[in-house]
């Protein structure tokens, strides 16, 4: 661990669980996270953001393009951002999406999905779904998508592969998922193994954003947990989780499901980061070594698509 990980963790650990452990004004949580990332979060040099729509079956999809310095693939990243189902939008994880694109030389689509608890499941899920289909339809090639995420992201992107196997339409070319929530029934250890390490997050509040996310629905239902989900034809996926985090268990039992159904998985974790550190880069080494491996992944795919077209 670096130094400069050890003392962030620290101080996460030190004050920000604590004060989300008791902190319940969803606005107050939102802004916070907002200027965070507005006074925190470093871009690469070249980092472009813009606001479009891509124009769905029945309404406008709204989304935030990204890119950074050339761009050189064809490819297209998807990318679906955090926050707990309840925070967060583009703008909190552009900045380490511009990170990706430079490595892969790609342009980045972020869908605006609305946010429990005014809009619980299945709405974050449809706006995705339609966002998804909608860049399809624009024409993009499924073949030269990526789909990433990371945490409430990373559940989405799955129960988005989901969506996509029930109702036939291509895969993409591979995955991502940083530390995803894979499982609303809490089934995994690390909920309580992982009580006292996570520095972010206590179980306890896993709870209540369980609870404003489902509003009463089922925990099982596939596209809430896809844990529970078929996802014939799975493109590869990496995973990246924390040995510390309260969600480990999501990623470990998630690599099992998959592998079960025949898929190609691929499971990286750190033992003394936190949840989602990747957003820290500019700061801590680790996050810049976690984002490379990403890039590394995405690219032996991009290549061994290249080479049978």
């Amino acid at each position: 661990m670096s130094l400069r990980l050890a003392i962030l963790s620290f101080f996460t650990k030190l004050v920000v669980k604590r004060w989300l452990a008791r902190e319940t004004d969803v606005p107050k949580v939102r802004a916070a996270f907002e200027r965070h990332a507005r006074r925190v979060h470093r871009a690469p040099p070249l980092a472009d953001y813009r606001d479009g729509v891509l124009k769905g079956e029945s309404a406008d999809c709204p989304v935030r393009w990204v890119s950074c310095g050339g761009v050189t693939s064809g490819d297209t990243l998807f990318y679906i951002h955090g926050g707990g189902f309840i925070v967060g939008a583009p703008e909190t994880h552009q900045h380490m999406t511009a990170h990706l694109c430079r490595k892969l030389g790609v342009e980045a689509v972020m869908p605006r999905y609305r946010l429990a608890p005014e809009n619980p499941f299945p709405a974050g899920f449809d706006d995705v779904a339609a966002c998804y289909r909608a860049l399809l339809q624009s024409g993009r090639d499924p073949n030269r998508i990526i789909i990433g995420g990371d945490s409430a992201g990373g559940g989405l992107m799955l129960s988005l592969l989901a969506w996509l196997s029930r109702e036939g339409l291509p895969m993409p070319l591979c995955c991502f998922a940083i530390s995803p929530a894979t499982d609303f029934t809490n089934s995994g250890h690390s909920q309580v193994e992982n009580a006292g390490s996570d520095v972010a997050f206590d179980p306890d509040r896993f709870e209540d954003l369980r609870d404003m996310y489902l509003a009463g629905q089922d925990p099982k239902t596939p596209h809430i947990s896809p844990l529970f989900a078929e996802i014939d034809h799975c493109p590869p996926v990496l995973f990246h989780v924390c040995d510390r985090e309260i969600l480990r268990d999501d990623t470990l039992m998630m690599q099992n499901r998959l592998m079960e159904q025949g898929a190609e998985v691929l499971v990286r974790s750190w033992p003394n980061a936190f949840h989602v550190f990747h957003l820290m880069v500019g700061y801590v080494p680790e996050a810049k070594q976690a984002l490379d491996d990403i890039a590394r992944f995405v690219r032996d795919h991009q290549n061994e698509a290249e080479i049978s077209r």
